[in-house]
């Protein structure tokens, strides 16, 4: 069976003369020529599963109503229902999800261990400083957690050496590490696969907590980039691992749906600072916010 059609429609760009009724189209989301949403003034979000199916359409009323961009954030808020996914934390180390991916030279070991400042299991990371290095995957062969929803990576770390942390993710231009440095630099991106960015002076013997926005990180150095999904969490250097997860992005629509963001006039000067920032997290870029006709569609 076909998938249905899906079309946006402005009183903008796209717009139609004749085609309804006093020669102006009715503005919104049509899937298969039936209007899904987004006729109301104000702004409405109209949400289609993979397949083109209506999800939901919720509109907000920005005329006069303040209150109106605080409910369309909490509203973008819900859209990914995706959990988080943990892959290590204090009460499970999965041993057989890690690997030794450099062992030259030779005697690295790998060690589950409990940490009484850290309140649970960790795994401890013991080598030639970084000339070894570790891996945690899917396997112990270390086959991609194929995580397409996850854009937020939170790790929990003790160092007392130099370290580098590598998160492997495939991108629409190719595979890219993201590499963390303890230390504070300029991102950059070298040899057209690693971007760099510094993490700040976390070395110091303590347990320390990295939230990284990757999508933000790849973005520092290739605008025009976004990935498609996170493989694996690797290490190069000395100490001690705990918890490893990948969250959901604010805002971010779940892995395979659609959100269509339809307007009314002059929509975007009624909408708050926060509501827009929530827009661009969602996937439609400042730029598009700012040269936005007055009656527009989006699809993020």
């Amino acid at each position: 069976m076909a998938k249905p059609a899906l079309e946006a429609v402005s009183w903008g760009y796209d717009y139609r003369e004749g085609e309804f009724s006093g020669g102006r189209p009715k503005r919104g989301v049509f899937i298969d020529g039936q209007h899904a949403g987004g006729g109301s003034r104000g702004i409405t979000v109209t949400v289609v599963d993979a397949n083109n199916h209506k999800v939901s359409a919720q509109s907000f009323d920005t005329y006069g109503r303040q209150e109106a961009s605080a409910e369309l954030v909490a509203h973008l808020a819900t859209l990914n229902v995706t959990q988080s996914r943990v892959y290590q934390d204090a009460k499970h180390v999965p041993a057989d999800k890690w690997s030794l991916y450099d062992n030259d030279p030779t005697g690295a070991t790998m060690t589950p261990t409990f940490d009484a400042d850290y309140g649970g299991e960790v795994m401890v990371l013991k080598g030639d400083k970084g000339n070894n290095g570790y891996r945690l995957a899917a396997d112990s062969e270390g086959s991609s957690w194929q995580n397409s929803d996850g854009r937020l990576i939170e790790w929990d770390m003790k160092f007392s050496e130099d370290i580098r942390v590598y998160v492997s993710v495939q991108t629409e231009k190719g595979h890219r590490y993201l590499t963390y440095h303890p230390k504070t630099m300029t991102p950059s991106l070298k040899d057209e696969e690693y971007a760099h960015h510094g993490i700040g002076k976390v070395i110091d013997g303590q347990w320390h907590t990295i939230r990284r926005d990757l999508a933000a990180d790849l973005k520092a150095v290739e605008p025009d980039n976004r990935i498609l999904h996170v493989n694996r969490f690797l290490v190069r250097g000395s100490g001690s691992i705990g918890k490893v997860a990948l969250l959901p992005a604010p805002y971010q629509i779940q892995s395979g749906f659609k959100a269509i963001v339809t307007t009314s006039d002059a929509w975007r000067r009624r909408l708050s600072s926060e509501a827009q920032a929530a827009l661009v997290a969602m996937g439609i870029n400042q730029d598009t916010l700012e040269s936005a006709e007055f009656r527009s569609a989006f699809m993020a």
